[in-house]
């Protein structure tokens, strides 16, 4: 049950809009909650209830936009999925990437992906074509009220009586009464500048019921309802589709008219008024639809004439503190509720069923900084094993210990400072490393870019070792196989451990582009692709590239490893969105200049490179493209580690 709930709150969490929804929805349904509960109290404190609530429901969006995001994780089961082989490259420039499988934890199964922007996308277009259709009416009604107001004609009589009851509501600005030949009853209208029409026949009222009617009408003046309705029939406007956002309106209406019948009452007899209430009704047609503040409607008369007649009800102004309460509840709810996103946290998944025997050997020794060797290459990411990593992911701590089998031996030892960087994976399920940082080898074992790992001392940047770890198979290592292993043997000789954290950060978006893909599907074989070969002659498949030449060829490759080769060439977590499920052969070039290097000095890039840039390759070459965004990154944090012990 709560899997299911969680996963709608992370549905709804995707996307922007639709989380302003869902606080929409909360502040909606606590409004009504709150008129609810007062409904023994004052007309005149539910308006205020509801008003307030309108308010926050406008101020919401802007808010949402603005204010910096706090994130709220939602535990997400982990699914487990099979990686590839491990493929090596062997450019002599460079060591770059090769992946057959991205393990970026953000990005879901890339059809879905696809599927799911697509719909946000179309749900979005409907929604803002649906406000501006809802908000003709409003746009008419103002132009209803200043057609009225420009053609009504000043009565001085009426003008007269309404100065003095006026003073007695205690309004000390001008309100101007107007007569006009089109209208069954009183109406309102104005903000700034107020005026009371009244129908053409009144000149013949009794001087009672004109007094009524005036004070009814100066107390939807004082109230500043025409401001108030208008706003609130914008924000039905723009949450047309949501049934609280109407229900709210009919109680705002309802409301506002009892507030100001409370007002005539407190000077005029309960059954006269309504009986006055009850034949101004039936001048007006059946089916008008006005959005003016008419002083009586059919449709909420009975209401009106039953609270009117109700003996027991209590009437009069909404107080100060009343009134100052509710707003600012209002404003801590916007507040509070504004920055909120949420992402996914991904829960402990079980230890994968994969059975990888331990290490043979493994054999770890320091630097020597005596000892002379080749130029040290600076590599943000010397070489990444790149797969998809089955251990588990929290925001609690862990350690690699306990979800991972070990190595048989493992020997460590220092490497020169100036040692050439390298690490391979060998035979027997072992791999060989050396001048390889700490950095480096929690880059390889987590398939994580340089980004993501956060909160290591010093020396890890600094101190460079060689590593000898030997398995106890046959055969070529799994990528699955030799992460766990690595993860095992970090937290026993390095002592590791660490959590995870989830942060918005830019991410990149791989899709189709406009036209359409240009990938060919791959072929049985290839002469020229000869070094996608495996060491027991079957047919290999991966991606190498060059980032200094901007070149890479691809056999057999899946879009999750062109996210992952793109992942290592940008330095960001790229997100399959492409929803392409087949395996094709491609070549693609590009600008040296045009990408961010993550080897500085290796090679420099070619002078006036004529090629477009990575951008544009992707999309002329490829048929994708490749885009900004921002999303849910998993860093990880480390929280102890230590130099290993010597062999």
């Amino acid at each position: 049950m709560m899997t299911a709930i969680n996963g709608v709150m992370l549905a709804a969490g995707s996307s922007l809009a639709a989380l302003i929804v869902v606080k929409v929805t909360i502040v909606a349904a606590l409004g009504l909650a709150a008129a609810w509960l007062a409904r023994r109290s004052r007309a005149a404190v539910r308006h205020a209830l509801l008003a307030v609530t309108f308010g926050a429901t406008l101020v919401l969006p802007i808010a949402s936009l603005v204010a910096p995001p706090v994130q709220v994780t939602v535990p997400v089961a982990e699914v487990s999925r099979a990686a590839g082989p491990l493929v090596v490259n062997t450019t002599a420039s460079i060591p770059p990437v090769t992946t057959a499988a991205d393990g970026a934890p953000v990005a879901p199964a890339a059809p879905q992906q696809s599927w799911t922007f697509s719909l946000s996308v179309l749900l979005l277009a409907g929604w803002i074509v649906g406000t501006a259709v809802f908000l003709v009416p409003v746009m008419a009604g103002l132009w209803q009220i200043r057609s009225l107001r420009r053609s009504g004609l000043p009565w001085l009589d009426g003008q007269s009586i309404a100065e003095t009851l006026a003073l007695d509501a205690g309004i000390h600005r001008r309100v101007e009464v107007l007569l006009h030949e089109a209208l069954p009853g009183p109406i309102t209208c104005g903000v700034l500048d107020p005026a009371i029409v009244l129908p053409r026949d009144a000149e013949s009222w009794t001087r009672e019921d004109l007094s009524r009617a005036i004070v009814h009408e100066l107390e939807h003046v004082r109230r500043g309802d025409s401001a108030t309705r208008c706003l609130a029939r914008a924000a039905c406007a723009l949450y047309w589709f949501h049934p609280l956002a109407w229900i709210a309106w009919r109680k705002l209406v309802l409301e506002a008219e009892r507030s100001c019948d409370d007002a005539v009452l407190r000077r005029s007899e309960a059954t006269a008024y309504a009986d006055q209430l009850v034949r101004l009704a039936k001048r007006l047609p059946t089916a008008q639809r006005s959005p003016l503040l008419a002083m009586a409607s059919r449709s909420d008369l009975s209401a009106r004439i039953g609270a009117v007649l109700d003996g027991g009800q209590r009437r009069g102004r909404t107080g100060i503190r009343a009134l100052a309460l509710a707003c600012a509840v209002a404003v801590v709810l916007v507040i509070a509720m504004s920055p909120l996103r949420l992402v996914a946290a991904t829960q402990a998944a079980p230890v994968p069923t994969v059975k990888a025997p331990p290490f043979d050997a493994v054999s770890i020794r320091p630097v020597d900084p005596n000892i002379e060797s080749e130029k040290l290459h600076e590599q943000s990411g010397p070489l990444r094993l790149v797969a998809q990593s089955q251990l588990a992911t929290s925001d609690r701590a862990v350690s690699a210990a306990q979800a991972a089998p070990q190595f048989d031996v493992v020997s460590i030892k220092r490497s020169p400072l100036d040692a050439r960087t390298s690490l391979r994976p060998m035979s027997g399920g072992g791999i060989t490393a050396t001048g390889v940082t700490l950095k480096v080898l929690l880059q390889t074992a987590f398939d994580l870019a340089g980004f993501q790992v956060i909160g290591w001392p010093k020396w890890v940047l600094d101190e460079k070792y060689e590593i000898q770890a030997k398995g106890g198979y046959a055969g070529e290592a799994t990528t699955e196989k030799t992460h766990l292993m690595m993860q095992s043997l970090l937290a026993d000789r390095f002592q590791l451990q660490y959590h995870y954290e989830t942060k918005e950060l830019p991410v990149y978006v791989l899709g189709v582009a406009k036209n359409g893909p240009k990938l060919q599907e791959s072929r049985v074989e290839d002469p020229g692709l000869e070094m996608f070969k495996q060491s027991d002659g079957s047919k290999g498949e991966g991606i190498r590239g060059s980032v200094p030449v901007g070149r890479l060829t691809a056999q057999r490759a899946n879009m999750d490893m062109l996210a992952a080769f793109f992942k290592g060439l940008m330095g960001q977590v790229v997100l399959n969105r492409t929803a392409l499920a087949g395996r094709y052969d491609f070549k693609m070039e590009w600008s040296s200049d045009s990408t961010p290097s993550l080897v500085p000095g290796v090679a420099d890039p070619v002078p006036d490179d004529p090629r477009p840039t990575i951008f544009t390759a992707v999309q002329q070459q490829l048929g994708l493209k490749l885009e900004e965004a921002k999303g849910p990154v998993q860093i990880l944090v480390i929280d102890r580690v230590e130099k290993p012990s010597e062999n």
